[in-house]
């Protein structure tokens, strides 16, 4: 049996060497990333060791060592933010889970209900087109992270009373969910710094950044051996994601 016009065996082959060549880029940019995170801990960590020397160093009234704390708390929040954002891309650079399929469809719909009241509070409404339905090779938990950082973004782009639009596209291939907002897309150069910041632009690197959803989403993607590409222009922004289809020979290639 043929899988888009090659042999099973060249499919494999095919198959094999993405996977080969997505887990060296992967090392590499895991490198980059833990090496950015020992340069953004270091800060908040020899801000707290001179907090807890000055705060042994005398008696103090009860007012500055309060002041001290919050310093401290202050801190030890980034230093937790830090934590929980290497957490996330790590798990982003797993390779997918073996998994018979989950329906893009229902993820997409549960992805658009669990940001509605999100999306309420900021007068933005969704509009949600999918009118027929397959399975990916997602688990049906990572489907959903992947789907919901595109679609928070745009919640978060959309001025007040604008509409977010989620269509599900086929392709003989793949299923492609493509998120639109009426918000106008960043320049080429903000775009590939969103996509992939610890290899775009100049200057400090904003791990702590909020827009880093693209940036986390494109990983979780391309692990999967998906897609995730942005376009529009001054007056609207669209992402798309390619998911793979889930066929019999995926699931054995995997």
């Amino acid at each position: 049996m043929a899988t888009n016009g090659l042999s099973r065996a060249e499919a494999g082959a095919f198959s094999f060497e993405h996977r080969t060549q997505r887990a060296e880029e992967s090392r590499n940019w895991c490198l980059k990333l833990l090496s950015s995170l020992v340069h953004e801990m270091s800060q908040p960590l020899t801000v707290l060791a001179g907090e807890i020397q000055l705060a042994l160093l005398d008696h103090h009234p009860e007012t500055e060592y309060r002041e001290l704390l919050h310093r401290c708390a202050a801190q030890t929040a980034r230093l937790s933010e830090l934590f929980v954002l290497s957490r996330e891309f790590c798990e982003a650079e797993k390779p997918p889970e073996l998994t018979e399929g989950t329906s893009v469809k229902e993820a997409l719909r549960e992805s658009v209900e669990l940001l509605q009241p999100v999306a309420e509070s900021k007068g933005v409404r969704f509009s949600l087109e999918a009118p027929a339905d397959r399975q990916v090779t997602f688990a049906a938990e990572r489907l959903r992270k992947l789907l919901l950082q595109p679609l928070k973004s745009a919640v978060d782009r959309s001025p007040r009373g604008s509409q977010v639009c989620v269509v599900l596209l086929l392709t003989p291939d793949d299923a492609i969910c493509r998120v639109t907002d009426v918000g106008s897309m960043p320049g080429a150069e903000e775009v590939a710094r969103l996509l992939d910041p610890l290899t775009k632009g100049a200057g400090r690197l904003p791990l702590l950044d909020s827009r880093l959803e693209w940036c986390l989403a494109k990983r979780i993607a391309e692990a999967c051996g998906g897609s995730f590409k942005v376009e529009g222009n001054a007056e609207h922004c669209s992402v798309s994601i390619a998911l793979p289809l889930c066929t019999p020979d995926s699931r054995q290639d995997r």
